[in-house]
Order: structure tokens, then C-alpha cells, then sequence
């Protein structure tokens, strides 16, 4: 299993308490998992089973037989990166890559992860 971590760009949000607005860093960790172990994947804390990623192929299909092509991080505000698949491109197309969206908030003095 092949896992990066990328930052993909720079966000905001509203804390809910003090009504401030947090600077946040945007992250993407993406890892590949094979067709077959997808079947049975059940979410470690709610027992569900999770939406299917995306498939190697159907990137490739979207981005039109590219390797890269645009994406955005939930919490991006529609801001778009470009996304390059070519790391995982010797595997099977119905290889499912998943990806995960955390965020760094950035506080006075100190960072703190969120988000995954």
C-alpha cells in the first residue's frame, strides 16, 4: 500500500464559541486499497460501511485519460488543486484510492491537527 500526504492549499473557518475565524492548512492524505479488500470494510468507530472511494479508473476517466486533474478539499471554499495519480498508475485500474481531508488549525502559540 502506497500513502501520501499532501497540502493541497489554505482555508478558514468560524470557531462556534468565540466567533473568531481560525486560518486552517488544508491536507490530503491518500492511500491506495485493493479491490477486493474494499468488500468487507466496515468504519472502525460507527461499524458502517463507508461510501466507496474512487477508482484508479474512474480518475482517469474523469480527467479524460489523464493522470492529473482537478479536485477540491471539502473545507476549501471551492479553491481546486491539481491532483496526480501517477504514483499509483502501475496498479490495477479497479484499485480504489482513498482519500482523507484533515486540516491544521493554526492557534496563538501553537498548531493543533484536526479533522482526521
Amino acid at each position: 500500500m502506497l500513502k501520501k500526504e499532501f497540502t493541497v492549499g489554505a482555508s478558514s473557518f468560524v470557531h462556534s464559541q468565540t466567533q473568531k475565524e481560525i486560518p486552517i492548512t488544508l491536507r490530503m492524505i491518500v492511500y491506495d486499497v485493493a479491490a477486493q479488500d474494499w468488500v468487507d470494510k466496515i468504519h472502525p468507530h460507527t461499524g458502517t460501511v463507508p461510501p466507496r472511494p474512487m477508482t484508479i479508473g474512474e480518475f482517469k476517466q474523469l480527467w479524460g485519460g489523464k493522470l492529473q486533474g482537478p479536485l477540491s478539499h471539502p473545507l476549501g471554499k471551492g479553491q481546486r488543486f491539481q491532483f496526480d495519480i501517477t504514483p499509483w498508475s502501475h496498479l490495477p485500474d479497479n484499485t480504489y484510492l482513498n482519500i482523507e481531508w484533515p486540516f491544521e488549525a493554526i492557534h496563538a502559540g501553537h498548531l493543533q491537527q484536526t479533522g482526521k
